[in-house]
């Protein structure tokens, strides 16, 4: 299977000087991540971390984000949970990000290709997948809240049992 990993711009086109973005599709996670690449890496099966030829590392470990001080954007990994994270780095920042994914994109089995990227899209687009993680997240805080009733209701019932034990342990101790 072809490697893929592609990235939406989620800022509006008003806000100036950061982008936010999200990852929406990347084909391989953690130890197959960068497995058979050729380039400035140990490659080899096995292999986390990709480095672009513009110093950006990209690591698949546990949950996207970027790390400025190592020029690393971290991908999805282990915490899948975290898989729709969104990343906010400055626009130079951003431009780098563009660039390694669209040669982690040209890359295939250690054989160099034609780089490409899906980076622009569409407000529309946008939108739909901004809509998609609200429901997800609507759906997820639904259960949430049906768990935290079901805890109460645990909590209730275990102070009442405690309350009766202690009553009936005051009861037998004041009939001494």
């Amino acid at each position: 299977m072809k490697r893929e990993l592609e990235i939406m711009e989620l800022t509006p086109p008003q806000r100036v000087g950061c982008v936010t973005f999200s990852i929406t599709k990347q084909t391989h996670k953690g130890l197959s991540f960068a497995d058979n690449f050729k380039g400035d890496m140990d490659g080899g099966e096995g292999f986390e971390e990709f480095k672009a030829s513009n110093g950006v590392v990209m690591g698949s470990y546990e949950f996207p984000e970027w790390e400025e001080d190592s020029n690393t954007l971290m991908v999805r990994g282990d915490e899948s949970n975290l898989d729709d994270r969104q990343i906010t780095v400055s626009d130079s920042d951003y431009k780098k990000i563009k660039e390694a994914v669209a040669e982690y994109n040209g890359y295939s089995n250690g054989e160099e290709k034609t780089p490409k990227t899906k980076v622009k899209h569409t407000e529309d687009e946008v939108l739909t997948f901004l809509s998609e993680r609200v429901k997800s997240n609507k759906d997820l805080i639904a259960k949430l809240r049906e768990e935290k009733k079901e805890l109460d209701i645990r909590i209730k019932a275990l102070t009442h049992q405690g309350n009766s034990t202690k009553l009936a342990f005051d009861t037998y101790k004041n009939s001494l």
